[in-house]
């Protein structure tokens, strides 16, 4: 089971979706260090969530929405269940909501083919992917971030890939960092402004 390693559910352990792999606790620890400036107030974006572990610990670290996006019926029912555990209930189709106003919103839907469309739901701060790494070409997935029609200037993209797999510049992007954890490398991409 993925652990909360901060924030207000600091401790709670999490369902895993079937078939995910989740984020090695020292990785998560991490990443989450280096998100920390990011995340107060932000629109938080996890695709390829599996059970939204990464989703629900930015929003108990002060993300003011996620919205977590996985195709799998089986991860959706993983990211409501860790949601119940987390505090948030159920308003209406896809959307949560906790006691001090924070907001989550579950949709089940395929990466690639949403992200030609604007996000119904806001403008994204900070996006985590994190995909099947045996099912996905990521030669694809460099190329639909890079399409992605979600980002505004100054969006941060993180990818969780692994470490034998290198990341690449992307176009109209500034490679702002690179980490590895053992088998596990996180690349981020912050979006340049092009109007400047």
């Amino acid at each position: 089971m993925a652990r909360i390693t901060g924030g207000e559910g600091k401790g709670r352990h999490l369902v895993n979706a079937p078939k995910s792999r989740p984020t090695p606790a020292r990785a998560r620890e991490a990443l989450f260090n280096i998100l920390a400036p990011e995340l107060p107030d932000a629109f938080f974006c996890e695709a390829f969530a599996g059970g939204g572990s990464i989703g629900v610990e930015a929003l108990l670290r002060g993300a003011k929405t996620a919205v977590l996006i996985d195709i799998s019926f089986g991860a959706v029912r993983s990211i409501r269940q860790n949601l119940e555990r987390t505090g948030f209930n159920h308003l209406e189709r896809e959307t949560w909501r906790n006691n001090v106003g924070q907001s989550a919103i579950v949709w089940q839907q395929d990466f690639y083919k949403a992200s030609r469309h604007p996000l119904p739901f806001g403008e994204v701060d900070v996006c985590f992917l994190d995909p099947p790494w045996s099912d996905v070409s990521f030669v694809e997935l460099f190329q639909a971030i890079a399409d992605c029609v979600w980002w505004k200037p100054d969006s941060l993209i993180v990818l969780e890939h692994p470490f034998r797999v290198p990341a690449p510049d992307l176009p109209g992007f500034e490679t702002s960092d690179r980490r590895r954890y053992g088998d596990v490398a996180f690349t981020m991409w912050r979006k340049e402004n092009s109007h400047l």
